[in-house]
């Protein structure tokens, strides 16, 4: 949010004629927070010494990230570096909101199913075995659910602790691998693209991403081939990665756009449309711009009936699980009952 408000606030400065070191100058005035304050004045401190902005924010990264530093750079290639800098700031801001609604249509599934994994657990790994050693006394003939659900119990007290330590272990492998060898990412990244209801979900992030960095770096005039490079360091999708890069060298000899990026299953046949209209009347950038605000609007809306739809699978479940062992339990109680009214 803070970092919002310094770009809306950029934006406005420069807008209005104020140079780029004396911008950052006022936003460290106007800057609450001591932390990003130091940061800014670096900034300004290197604008001083002639760096550009691209340079002196690429310092900190965990600031500025890829997207930030590129759309700078090309704001600061064309002469729009106002525009940039607003158009960043409500891109940032539509990121925010998206992962505000996110987290608000988590929240409470999470608890529900964190709660009940808890119980699961308890009845599974220290209620179930008490009962069996009871039925065991008793001689009693269990019913199949009940010799599983006990079985599953001595199964979760044997291995359980190892299991979850291997989880664990695998989950840390996983982003290890993720992050240092390109083919796990290039894996990982394109089964995310396939998983059901979440999947279509990613795509139209990736392909939000890639039209709305495009549309903005050709409206501030850097060409098609430095545009590809610099979106490709945003997508944050190793599938749409590569599919740029082919672009890059596709576009390289020759070819149009929406030619190189044809063949590539991940760019959807609504955004290759755009890319096709956009060619044919000299106007990419507003064809790519539509096609990310059409993105914008939709991506909400999926996410909110992916999640009010896994809400109740979740809830169902989840009382089925329940229900099962607690019925494992009490059916062969019922059954000492009805002897013993016999």
């Amino acid at each position: 949010a803070e970092l919002i408000e310094f770009l809306y606030g950029m934006a406005s400065l420069l807008a209005a004629g104020v140079t780029a070191a004396d911008a950052f100058r006022a936003m460290v005035e106007e800057t609450e927070n001591e932390s990003f304050r130091v940061v800014l004045e670096d900034i300004e401190l290197n604008l001083n010494a002639g760096s550009s902005i691209h340079d002196a924010i690429s310092k900190y990264p965990g600031i500025f990230n890829t997207q930030s530093r590129h759309l700078i750079n090309a704001g600061e290639f064309s002469g729009n570096l106002a525009v940039a800098f607003r158009d960043l700031a409500e891109h940032l801001e539509w990121t925010q909101k998206l992962l505000s609604d996110v987290k608000q249509a988590t929240l409470y599934p999470a608890m529900i199913l964190a709660g009940v994994l808890g119980l699961i657990t308890l009845m599974v790994t220290f209620v179930v075995p008490r009962f069996a050693a009871i039925f065991e006394d008793l001689n009693l003939d269990l019913p199949l659910l009940t010799r599983g659900v006990i079985l599953l119990g001595e199964w979760a007290q044997s291995y359980g602790w190892p299991l979850g330590l291997a989880v664990v272990a695998a989950a840390f492998g996983g982003r290890f691998a993720y992050r240092n060898i390109d083919e796990a990412r290039l894996f990982l990244d394109g089964l995310w693209l396939r998983v059901p209801v979440f999947g279509p979900i990613n795509r139209m992030l990736v392909l939000s991403r890639f039209a709305h960095n495009m549309s903005l770096m050709i409206a501030a005039g850097v060409p098609i081939l430095q545009a590809l490079e610099l979106c490709r360091g945003v997508v944050d999708n190793r599938v749409m990665e590569e599919a740029v890069r082919a672009a890059e060298f596709a576009v390289n000899d020759g070819l149009k756009v929406s030619e190189a990026l044809r063949a590539h299953e991940i760019v959807s046949p609504m955004v290759l449309r755009m890319i096709i209209v956009g060619e044919e009347t000299g106007r990419l950038d507003e064809a790519l711009g539509h096609a990310a605000r059409r993105f914008d609007d939709e991506i909400p809306r999926r996410i909110q009936a992916a999640f009010g739809v896994l809400e109740p699978t979740i809830m169902v479940t989840l009382i089925g699980g329940v229900g099962l062992i607690g019925g494992a339990v009490f059916l062969p109680m019922f059954s000492l009952m009805s002897g013993l009214s016999h």
